[in-house]
Parts: C-alpha cells; sequence; structure tokens
C-alpha cells in the first residue's frame, strides 16, 4: 500500500462568478476532479499491466512510457488518479455525487451520461448560489502530489492563483504548499526531507496535522 497524499486545492480569485465556473471545470459529471479530463491518459497504456510484457516497445514508441503506471507517474505525477474526494462548501462537505448518478444501461450509457452531466452542472449552481463558491477541493494521491496536473490546470485558467498544500500521512515530511499562476510557481514552501527530530520537523509535522485534520480549509 502506498502512502497517502491529502491535497487541498484552492482558487484564489476576487472574481466568484469566475472561480465557480472553474470549479465547475475541474469536477467532471460525476462530481469527480479526473485527471483524465485534465491530461488524458493514452488507452493504448490504459489497461498494461507492470511489466509490460504485452505491446511495450509499442506504448514507448506512442507514449514514451512502457505501461500505465510509468505513464502516470510521468505525466500526472503520481501513481493513481485522485481518490477519497471532497468538496467543501462553506465548512460543509458534499461528497461526489456519482455513486447516485451511475448509468445502468450500458446501451444507452452515453445518452444518460449527457442528461446526468446537465443536471449536475444544475445541482451545482444551485448549491453555489444558496451556499457560496466552493471553498476548495480535498482528495488524496498515492505516494506524491500531481503537480504536473496543477500546472495544467493553472495553465488553462491563466488569470487565477491555484493554492495547493499537501500533506503525507507520515506527518512532516513530504509536504507543503505551493501557488501557481499561468502553469508557474509563484510561491512554494515545501518541507526538506531531512528535519526528522529537529524543531523545523516539529512546525512541519504540525503543518501536516493541520491539512489532514482539515484545519486548513476553515
Amino acid at each position: 500500500m502506498p502512502n497517502h497524499i491529502i491535497n487541498v486545492v484552492k482558487i484564489e480569485s476576487d472574481d466568484n462568478s469566475k472561480q465557480a465556473r472553474i470549479m465547475l471545470w475541474l469536477l467532471n459529471y460525476q462530481g469527480v476532479f479526473d485527471f483524465n479530463r485534465i491530461i488524458p491518459m493514452p488507452k493504448i497504456v490504459r489497461n498494461t499491466r507492470t511489466p509490460n510484457n504485452n505491446n511495450a516497445e509499442q506504448c514507448i514508441k506512442l507514449t514514451g512510457c512502457s505501461d500505465w503506471y510509468s505513464w502516470s507517474n510521468t505525466y500526472w505525477g503520481t501513481k493513481w488518479n485522485a481518490y477519497d474526494q471532497d468538496v467543501y462548501h462553506n465548512e460543509v462537505i458534499f461528497k461526489p455525487w456519482h455513486l447516485s448518478c451511475k448509468p445502468k444501461n450500458v446501451l444507452s450509457g452515453a445518452v444518460l451520461r449527457g442528461y446526468v452531466k446537465r443536471i449536475n452542472k444544475k445541482y451545482f449552481k444551485a448549491q453555489v448560489k444558496s451556499m457560496g463558491v466552493p471553498e476548495c477541493i480535498q482528495f488524496s494521491t498515492a505516494w506524491s502530489m500531481p503537480e504536473p496536473i496543477y500546472k495544467a490546470i493553472s495553465i488553462r485558467f491563466p488569470d487565477v492563483v491555484f493554492h495547493i498544500q499537501y500533506a503525507d500521512e507520515d506527518r512532516g515530511s513530504n509536504c507543503g504548499e505551493i501557488r501557481l499562476r499561468n502553469g508557474i510557481v509563484i510561491k512554494s514552501n515545501i518541507a526538506p526531507w531531512n528535519t526528522h527530530l529537529t524543531e523545523e520537523y516539529k512546525q512541519w509535522e504540525h503543518f501536516a496535522n493541520q491539512v489532514w485534520e482539515g484545519e486548513s480549509n476553515e
């Protein structure tokens, strides 16, 4: 099992309508923050095994990577897609709504998906109207935070600052915060790797505890 990294994504903007539009874009029709919408994993590597004894050479030729594992670490910066997701509206946590709206009829799945997407956009907009723009999206990743994903969404929305906080379950190491504008890290504060049993480590341990306990969302 990997170490789980908690990620908190915030948008810094004075324009609430723009912030809401970005939040709506970040969440797919199931209410989930999906890396594949931002940097899609090529189909040829999506269902491969590690190691890939089937079509590794073809995968390398087309994508530069032999299998899904090497591709995701290269292009997402982490092993898996986002998981354990929450969206925060004014201190209220909204779980992703995909569990209640997955199309069950595979033959009409595309039609149902389009319908569900429209319904959930209305749902999201209604929540924003009644409760305000979500403060953040929170999710977990495996072993590391997905910096390439953050840079990609920052490039897509260059006029706002994305504030990212992350913390390893090994509290006090592999944690920190960055701010990005137009794909560039404009400010960062990252925990060093060799601070165990020092005063600085205690400070980072406190920071990680705040991220994991949700205090950084307040």
